[in-house]
């Protein structure tokens, strides 16, 4: 497998939106792991962005990177918005870098075109970057893993098979791991199919 970055956003602080989107009752719908204090996801309907769509801005090629996946493809201009934000600050945003894993048997080509041909800035990850673990998601970054619920068949099952390799965020500790999740997920949630396995970078430290 082969880990390209893709790009860049800044997601909302624990204590802005935990208590509210992660009560007991979609604990148990949606996570693996119910323990986990913070659940982290590429998705945004799980770890929410500070940036609303209308927000974007920047050259051509990066709002077309904004409208489709979602992600800046220049770190510095994503934290030129957030420095001249004061919404964003107040949100205590988290900067994180965003990569993907795939060979040549995943297409990606008829969601995101030519996305992954298209370097971001900076291209490659930073050894300094802290890795949160990797995520399980569709094309459209919902996840199989934060995101599609189980019924209580599965969540047994599945809590047995994974929850020790999910870390205090929820997410993989190792691709290799997520890989396999990733397999199973295509079969289970094959709606949504095919699914990614994401990398998921803290670029600040705060």
């Amino acid at each position: 497998m082969k880990e390209t970055l893709i790009g860049f956003d800044a997601r909302l602080a624990k204590q802005a939106y935990v208590e509210q989107r992660w009560n007991a009752k979609i604990r148990s719908t949606y996570l693996l792991k119910i323990n986990v204090t913070w659940p982290l996801a590429v998705d945004t309907g799980v770890w929410p962005s500070v940036f609303e769509k209308e927000e974007a801005t920047g050259s051509t090629a990066q709002d077309f990177r904004r409208e489709v996946i979602g992600l800046w493809s220049r770190l510095d201009d994503m934290s030129k918005v957030l420095r001249d934000n004061p919404t964003a600050k107040q949100k205590g945003a988290t900067v994180i870098a965003v990569s993907v894993m795939t060979d040549e048997t995943i297409d990606t080509n008829n969601r995101w075109g030519g996305m992954l041909e298209e370097p971001v800035a900076p291209i490659s990850i930073n050894p300094a970057w802290l890795l949160l673990g990797y995520d399980v998601a569709d094309l459209d970054f919902i996840s199989g893993l934060t995101n599609c619920g189980y019924n209580s068949e599965e969540k047994s099952s599945l809590t047995e098979t994974w929850n020790g390799h999910l870390n205090k965020y929820g997410l993989f500790s190792a691709a290799d791991e997520a890989q396999s999740f990733r397999e199973a997920t295509n079969i289970r949630v094959s709606e949504h199919s095919p699914f990614l396995v994401y990398g998921l970078y803290r670029v600040n430290n705060e």
